[in-house]
């Protein structure tokens, strides 16, 4: 008979675990192809009431308060796990990270904010710009030259069957204008020109993964903070428990062995909570680097943006704006004209010189100068193999560059292809967890249900709380990460920086 009624109880608890679950099932697809997971409206009655009714009509109020206390803990979670913004992506702006003045958005704020000041990205700008002083170095040598020189020493000229010492110094001025090259000045321009532009897009990559660092910090403390939470509402069950344990022991209900167990479980959920403090501390000093302040947030962001529905969008997209795959592009293009330039050697170079000198500038006489004009004709013979070794380096270099082009490609495609099917495969993840919690929810207060009248182990309602737990725990990582993978493919496709007003905020390289 006893078993008839443990049996009972288990399938009515079974059967409210389906009927919590259903609207999961039934409810539309979300923004990308999300599955929402979280409360229903609807839900909200059935809860309360169950919320109430907690238990048979044997449990005591300490049994109750567990009851409702594991309740708060779904609530918890599920308040986590609703999308924040809702309101606002349906009214026409779904999937826009820009702020309005209706729906101020501190997030994209505090990011953008985040990647214009922090250090890392300055030192990168510096960087950039020291391309942009190479560019202007290199076309300097398209202008005239134009040199002054002191030309002094010890010469012994004979004149009139006459020793005599000339000690006295020149001063020559000279003007060249180099006339040909055979290109040479001009491959080095552009190959500069394409290092300008690498350099562009290698700060933007930069910047992006900043970008993800700082999304990554602002998600990671609302994630910690609610696991905090959950972790204080696991130890404070877990206390009940130890209470309700403890006293059926001292009443003859229980055992040694049960209360040692709970105080055993007690301790763990201790640890947990210690643990989670200390990593929400240690997040906390990370943001602080980031952001430069302490937070101050308590909800995930109010936008998640949409992304591109088929990896043939995505991967366009990204061959066009992607700035890793921009900057091996450039790199190749800088290679081929610095090969271009190198094969300059084997060719002549004529320039026409204008020079004017003062002899005797001790003793300057009006008359004790010449002015000459003259065509500067200059061809290397021999240099040991040092233009053909520079020539075979560029080569070199060229074919390098052009693998490493190919390889970034390659990766690209591959990021693309695994970050949607990241996507996906958290979304279905979270909505298996979202429906795990809620059984193992349902399980923990059947099996409460059963222990209070003892018809159920100790053990039983220890483990299905610590499962509970745990899935919870990892539904919140679950939520987090599937927010996340979005903002990683945006910063494949190279949308993510656009996405928070940065597509120019200094860094362009002119």
């Amino acid at each position: 008979m006893e078993n008839k009624f443990a049996c009972l109880v288990l399938m009515m608890g079974m059967i409210g675990t389906i009927l919590w679950s259903a609207p999961l099932h039934a409810a539309p697809v979300g923004e990308g192809g999300a599955t929402p997971v979280g409360i229903a409206p609807q839900e909200e009655k059935a809860r309360k009431i169950g919320e109430d009714a907690a238990g048979s009509a044997a449990m005591t109020p300490l049994f109750r308060e567990i009851a409702k206390s594991m309740n708060g803990s779904e609530r918890l979670v599920n308040g986590f796990l609703q999308q924040p913004g809702a309101a606002f992506a349906e009214n026409g702006q779904k999937g826009n990270l820009q702020t309005t003045p209706d729906q101020p958005d501190d997030f994209v704020a505090k990011v953008r904010q985040a990647v214009e000041t922090h250090p890392s990205i300055q030192s990168t700008l510096y960087g950039a710009r020291q391309a942009n002083d190479s560019l202007n170095e290199a076309d300097g040598a398209l202008y005239p030259q134009v040199d002054f020189a002191l030309e002094g020493g010890y010469n012994v000229s004979r004149a009139d069957n006459r020793a005599g010492a000339d000690n006295d110094p020149d001063g020559v001025l000279s003007v060249s204008q180099l006339l040909y090259d055979a290109g040479e000045t001009f491959n080095r321009i552009d190959a500069a020109r394409e290092n300008v532009t690498g350099s562009k897009h290698a700060a933007r990559d930069t910047a992006q993964q900043f970008c993800l660092r700082a999304i990554s910090a602002y998600f990671d403390i609302v994630r910690l903070q609610t696991k905090v939470l959950l972790a204080i509402d696991n130890r404070n069950r877990h206390e009940l428990i130890f209470k309700s344990v403890n006293d059926r022991a001292a009443g003859g209900a229980g055992t040694t062995a049960d209360v040692y167990r709970t105080e055993g479980r007690l301790a763990e959920a201790n640890a947990n909570l210690t643990e989670l403090t200390g990593e929400l501390a240690r997040m906390r000093a990370s943001y602080k680097e980031v952001f430069g302040d302490m937070p101050t947030h308590r909800t995930r962001p109010d936008y998640i943006p949409d992304i591109p529905q088929n990896a043939e969008a995505a991967l366009q997209y990204a061959l066009d704006h992607n700035p890793t795959l921009a900057q091996s592009e450039a790199g190749t293009r800088a290679a081929s004209f610095e090969y271009d330039a190198s094969k300059a050697a084997w060719y002549p170079k004529v320039s026409v010189v204008v020079e004017g000198r003062q002899y005797d500038l001790s003793e300057p006489r009006g008359s004790d100068n010449e002015m000459r004009f003259y065509v500067r004709f200059n061809y290397n013979l021999f240099d040991g193999g040092s233009d053909r070794a520079r020539e075979s380096r560029a080569a070199n270099r060229l074919s390098q560059a052009k693998e490493r082009e190919r390889q970034s490609r390659l990766e690209l495609e591959r990021q693309i292809a695994s970050s949607l099917s990241d996507i996906a495969t958290r979304e279905q993840r979270l909505h298996a967890l979202s429906l795990a919690a809620r059984a193992e929810k349902e399980t923990f207060l059947t099996y409460l249900d059963l222990f209070s009248i003892g018809r159920r182990d100790l053990v039983d309602v220890l483990d299905s709380q610590r499962e509970f737990y745990q899935t919870a725990s990892a539904l919140i990582d679950a939520r987090v990460m599937a927010d996340l993978s979005r903002y990683v493919l945006l910063s494949l496709t190279g949308e993510l920086l656009p996405r928070f007003g940065l597509e120019d905020f200094g860094w362009e390289v002119r």
